[in-house]
């Protein structure tokens, strides 16, 4: 079986960014999929060097039918990157619904396959921060007022810390443990500490995240 997927390479993006990326993914599979007839290049009598064949196949937004990719890929290939323009789209807070129509290109069986994902693009945020996953290699991307709302990548590096008499005790604390080279900070607040936004405010100050 030939087993087709789409996702956005990152779960996120917004309006201060002008391209995107898909993933495709083709692999051949016993258990997960639709059938698929194995039409080799020597079967097909094709140019084609994919041992197993190519997936031709376009990227549309569900509702309009705007094409966002046309391309094609090696059947039982995973982790294909195809880059689209952003621009085109509208920001937005509800995603868009995006659908990959996909046939075997040089094949005399008429086998299509379909896959599905939801793509958010959202208005860029002036304040606060913005996290978003990259979906192909797990990692997260940051974006705040010290990266000029640019994202970039990042590893926490921190640990729990508690807030009653010792965070909350001295906003110089919160700088003393970005100083130590943590990055992140999971802070152990109970309901008794009272408002503790100048705390964040703080941390936000010197980038702790």
């Amino acid at each position: 079986m030939l087993c087709v997927q789409l996702e956005s390479r990152h779960s996120i993006y917004d309006s201060s960014e002008s391209t995107g990326q898909f993933v495709v993914d083709a692999s051949l599979s016993y258990i997960h999929g639709a059938p698929y007839t194995n039409s080799t290049p020597s079967d097909s009598g094709s140019n084609d060097t994919a041992p197993f064949g190519t997936l031709g196949f376009d990227i549309r937004v569900e509702s309009t039918d705007m094409l966002l990719v046309s391309n094609s890929v090696a059947i039982n290939t995973t982790d294909n990157l195809f880059d689209f323009d952003l621009s085109r789209l509208k920001p937005r807070l509800a995603p868009y619904h995006i659908v990959l129509y996909g046939a075997p290109m040089h094949s005399t069986a008429s086998e299509s396959y379909t896959a599905t994902a939801d793509l958010y693009y959202l208005p860029a945020k002036s304040n606060g921060s913005s996290v978003k996953i990259d979906n192909l290699y797990g990692g997260m991307l940051v974006a705040n007022n010290e990266t000029d709302y640019a994202f970039e990548p990042l590893l926490p590096f921190g640990f729990y810390t508690s807030c009653s008499g010792y965070l909350n005790y001295s906003l110089a604390n919160v700088s003393a443990y970005k100083d130590m080279g943590f990055n992140a900070i999971n802070p152990v607040c109970a309901f008794t500490d009272g408002d503790l936004g100048f705390l964040y405010d703080w941390m936000d100050e010197v980038n702790l995240w």
